[in-house]
């Protein structure tokens, strides 16, 4: 896997990719395209044997979000993805000021579906209301046990490129 799970916007970083099907020294050319909040386009340097590329910090000014990155070879008229994946950019911490919260959608989720967990279990009541776009929604503890769960692996995903092992059980008939 060449493509990162995951950047910081304004930081320098690199890729580098090595193609045995695609060489550079037969005339293809590597790219790498970026699409989510906006569109980025890069083209790869060739080298002798591998394509690779420097991003100062001053060239990583995207979005923050989530983006499909593809990665591909061109030339000619042929093209050939090399690894398609999902890249997260994340927001500067030096840019965030007082007020600025720096967690994702599913970071920020997750911690209110915990204080809803912990309301439940210490007031006693049955079901949670919760009012989303102006529609309410009644969820039990089940529900929003399952919804952590869910968020949790999203989380987990974000925070380290790839989902957690879940415990898996057999049963015989």
């Amino acid at each position: 896997m060449v493509i990162p799970s995951n950047i910081t916007q304004n930081t320098s970083w690199s890729i580098e990719v090595t193609s045995a099907d695609y060489p550079p020294s037969n005339g293809w050319t590597c790219h790498l395209a970026l699409r989510g909040p906006e569109s980025v386009d890069i083209t790869l340097d060739t080298g002798s044997k591998t394509y690779s590329k420097a991003l100062s910090a001053a060239e990583t000014t995207y979005k923050t979000g989530k983006y499909t990155a593809v990665l591909y070879v061109t030339k000619n008229t042929d093209r050939y993805n090399l690894e398609t994946s999902i890249l997260q950019v994340m927001p500067d911490p030096l840019l965030a000021d007082a007020d600025t919260v720096l967690l994702t959608h599913a970071e920020k989720t997750l911690l209110g579906i915990e204080a809803a967990i912990e309301e439940l279990t210490t007031t006693g009541q049955v079901f949670k209301v919760l009012e989303i776009k102006g529609r309410q929604v009644q969820l039990d503890l089940n529900d929003l046990l399952k919804l952590r769960r869910r968020y949790q692996r999203e989380v987990d995903y974000l925070r380290t490129g790839s989902y957690p092992i879940t415990e898996t059980s057999y049963s015989r008939y």
